[in-house]
């Protein structure tokens, strides 16, 4: 299985029509965020167009799962409250990727 490491935990990787897509549920279980979090994501209007459900390989063959986009990660992580990121990481999650998408700015 194709994966990138994301605090600690292995975050599974597909690509689609050329695109690397991430698994917004390990994503989310990383982070400390639920299921509402994708439900979000569906009805956000521009992000909405950014996840797609996919094939994810996983120990027991193909699991249909939703994707966000690669490119898409850093807007989607601007629209999350800090004070929802599990606390054992969000000194770590706000240095490392809401102050890198700020300073892009």
């Amino acid at each position: 299985m194709k994966g990138v490491f994301f605090f600690g935990s292995t975050i599974p990787v597909v690509e689609y029509e050329a695109e690397a897509y991430y698994g917004l549920h390990a994503m989310c279980d990383v982070l400390g965020l639920g299921t509402q979090e994708i439900r979000k994501l569906q009805q956000h209007r521009l992000l909405g167009k950014e996840i797609k459900m996919l094939s994810l390989p996983n120990e027991n063959g193909e699991q249909q799962a939703w994707c966000i986009r690669e490119s898409a990660i850093p807007f989607w992580f601007a629209t999350i409250d800090e004070e929802r990121i599990h606390t054992e990481i969000q000194a770590d999650f706000v240095a490392t990727y809401l102050l890198s998408v700020a300073e892009e700015k």
